[in-house]
């Protein structure tokens, strides 16, 4: 379950094995560069210190809704992996980086590998879920680290609620072709309107590629019940949360 402490939310299956997934609300502020909405550096290192992890080095994308995800190996220079264009999501064994991804309404993925230690997040979207980044993230740790599925954990939230995500009749129809066997149960109508559940789609994709149902942990309260930036629902103060993901040493 996610777990609320100091205006954070955090994945207490997770922490079973030492590794921190975090998602912060709306009161520790913009946590993206790309926003111009106070000073996000400064919120970055606020929230690695309410979690007790001052010492990590902070790697982070500029996401544009792709399904590239970087391997971050220990040769790499984490120095260089801040605002990297077009990259949607890491994964890593390394112990001494945090993995910031962002948010405002698009669903967080985390992964974490509970034999091994090595773990990720990526940032799905709609469109990263047509391109079903979920299944190229299980793929990527399987061959990185040689994960199996069956060690694989996935935290899926917080994104916007199936309440709050009205979609229109071609959006529907794009998705029953893409998904023609989850379609029916992702999406529901209300008074004539169209309403799409993005982290139950997730779920089912992560089901479909054999990740077990117990090992899938999941917060579907919402951006609006969590207090967490919504793109859909803000009218101002227009910010990002930030999905974080570590392990502690």
């Amino acid at each position: 379950m996610f777990k609320e402490e100091n205006n954070l939310y955090i994945i207490d299956e997770f922490l079973k094995y030492n590794c921190i997934a975090a998602f912060t609300k709306k009161e520790l502020g913009n946590m993206a560069d790309y926003i111009n909405n106070g000073n996000p550096k400064i919120n970055r290192e606020k929230a690695l210190s309410l979690l007790g992890i001052n010492d990590k080095k902070i790697v982070f994308a500029l996401q544009r809704h792709t399904d590239k995800i970087i391997d971050i190996s220990n040769g790499v220079d984490v120095d260089k992996l801040i605002n990297i264009e077009n990259i949607d999501g890491f994964v890593t064994m390394r112990k001494d980086i945090a993995i910031f991804t962002f948010y405002a309404d698009c669903l967080p993925i985390y992964i974490l590998d509970k034999k091994n230690g090595a773990y990720g997040c990526v940032h799905s979207g709609w469109v990263g879920t047509t391109k079903v980044i979920i299944h190229k993230l299980i793929d990527k740790m399987i061959e990185k680290y040689n994960s199996k599925k069956e060690d694989l954990l996935i935290g899926l939230g917080i994104g916007i609620h199936v309440d709050d995500y009205e979609v229109g009749i071609e959006f529907f129809e794009n998705f029953k072709k893409i998904f023609p066997n989850h379609f029916k149960t992702c999406f529901k109508e209300i008074n004539g309107k169209i309403f799409y559940d993005n982290t139950l789609l997730n779920k089912l994709l992560a089901l479909d590629y054999g990740i077990l149902e117990s090992n899938i942990i999941i917060d579907d309260r919402g951006v609006k019940k969590a207090n967490t930036f919504s793109h859909r629902l803000d009218k101002e103060n227009i910010g990002r949360s930030a999905a974080i993901i570590t392990i502690k040493e």
